[in-house]
């Protein structure tokens, strides 16, 4: 096989697996992408590429969960605080490094999942909610803006609001809405966005949406309790490999 197929076939088999992964735990997709594609390109080609799966995979997954109105009523300031962040975030991806915020981020989310999987997660009480929730929604986008990666404090809040698996991913397929429509407009009014990063960022949308199709499907077979765990290890391995990335870049 030449090695340009080659090439395409281990991208298309990448976000295959990142979506099924996105499918069943709801974050995860540019755990699995974005390194292999940087593989053969720089970061922010990688990031770029995620474009329309990004985008396509978080609505087809907030349709799929059943995203309502009150869901949306109840989470839009922290929407506006993850696309205020983002639009900081996109100028430091795209005019320094970003190996600092990385380590700082991932050395947080690495102590919080080690301690949450010893202990009882607190639940975060609806006062304590209102204050923190844009702070939280402004400190994801900017991590998001500059990685690609939403999830690192958005899903230990949301975990620590005790919601369903259903509920939860509903709600972190419209953060993350949020935040990569912001990442890609930041991206595209700066020039990055061209129409053949484009058109090959939406033939990667195919294999993405397939695997989010199947991994709904095992989510709805996984028990409450083994999901929550299961989602903690996970935001683990994303910081752990950001740590990594930090400590080597």
């Amino acid at each position: 096989m030449p090695a340009e197929l080659a090439s395409l076939a281990i991208i298309a088999s990448a976000f295959l697996a990142g979506g099924m992964i996105k499918g069943i735990l709801g974050i995860g997709l540019p755990l699995v992408t974005v390194p292999v594609i940087a593989t053969f390109t720089d970061p922010l080609y990688a990031i770029s590429l995620m474009f329309v799966p990004a985008v396509t995979s978080n609505i087809l997954q907030a349709r799929q969960a059943g995203l309502s109105k009150a869901i949306v009523r109840k989470y839009w300031i922290v929407c506006a605080g993850v696309i205020i962040g983002t639009t900081m975030g996109t100028e430091v991806l795209t005019e320094s490094d970003t190996a600092t915020a990385q380590l700082f981020l991932s050395v947080v989310v690495v102590l919080f999942c080690i301690s949450q999987l010893m202990s009882t997660l607190p639940t975060m009480s609806e006062r304590l909610r209102k204050y923190v929730t844009p702070v939280l929604g402004s400190v994801s986008g900017f991590a998001g803006g500059i990685s690609g990666f939403f999830g690192l404090v958005l899903v230990p809040f949301l975990l620590s609001l005790r919601l369903d698996k259903e509920t939860f991913v509903a709600t972190i397929a419209l953060l993350y809405l949020s935040g990569v429509s912001a990442l890609y407009l930041s991206l595209g009014l700066k020039g990055e966005l061209h129409l053949d990063l484009v058109t090959a960022s939406a033939l990667c949308a195919l294999p993405t949406l397939l695997g989010v199709t199947l991994g709904a499907r095992l989510r709805r077979r996984i028990e409450e309790q083994l999901f929550r765990r299961v989602l903690i290890i996970a935001l683990l391995v994303i910081a752990l490999n950001l740590l990594r990335q930090a400590i080597w870049a």
